[in-house]
């Protein structure tokens, strides 16, 4: 199975590599850049586009991580959460009926509904 897994990702990047080379065959004109205080007399269009894609891969490497260190934080603060409830459930389910408060278990009498309706 890993040996497909292989041929398929070798294939995939011959594939790519093969898209690029036809690019930059068929991109062969220049171009300038004048971008505020950064100059480029001239560039490869397919130079250019190569660059540009590759900035934005790193761009999104970067927020990919930020994000992924977030829901990191996120989940260990959950699951520091998630122990503490289920200690206090245990430590509730642990105690005798008589500690617990009897106001909890009082039953409302049916008088007592008829005086807060009125």
């Amino acid at each position: 199975m890993k040996i497909f897994k292989k041929l398929f990702f070798m294939l995939v990047f011959l594939a790519i590599a093969f898209v690029i080379s036809y690019f930059a065959h068929s991109n062969e004109k220049y171009v300038a850049i004048d971008f505020l205080i950064f100059k480029i007399p001239e560039i490869q269009v397919w130079l250019l586009s190569i660059l540009c894609f590759t900035a934005g891969m790193v761009a999104m490497i970067l927020f990919v991580a930020v994000d992924a260190v977030r829901a990191s934080r996120r989940v260990k603060k959950l699951e520091a959460e998630n122990e503490r409830l289920k200690s206090e459930l245990a430590s509730i389910r642990n105690e005798k009926l008589s500690d617990i408060d009897e106001k909890s278990l009082a039953v409302i009498e049916p008088q007592d509904v008829q005086k807060e309706e009125a």
